[in-house]
Parts: C-alpha cells; sequence; structure tokens
C-alpha cells in the first residue's frame, strides 16, 4: 500500500512540475496556489485513507 501511494504522489508531483513549466505565473502567487492545492490534496487523501468506506 505504501509502494502504491508513494508512486501516486511522485505522479503529483511531476503533473505540478509540468503545470508549473506551462503557466508563468509570478513565481510567489504560483507558489500560494500550489500551497493551497498541496493542503486540498493532501486532506482528501488523509480522509480517504483513513476512511472505512468502499471506494466508490
Amino acid at each position: 500500500m505504501c509502494e502504491y501511494e508513494d508512486k501516486q504522489m511522485g505522479r503529483y508531483l511531476d503533473v505540478r512540475v509540468a503545470i508549473t513549466k506551462i503557466i508563468h505565473l509570478p513565481s510567489a502567487y504560483l507558489h500560494i496556489y500550489l500551497l493551497c492545492c498541496d493542503q486540498v490534496l493532501q486532506g482528501l487523501f488523509i480522509i480517504l485513507s483513513h476512511s472505512q468506506l468502499p471506494y466508490i
């Protein structure tokens, strides 16, 4: 399970780097935007990983 999660996180980081290269926003704004995305995604990931419900 941990190996799978590591692969998913690596893929997510690769996508984020690609998006960063495509979108030429000022780095400060982009950093804030990505930080918010990280917090939201990590929150969802924690909820899903600790959930006892079957995945829909």
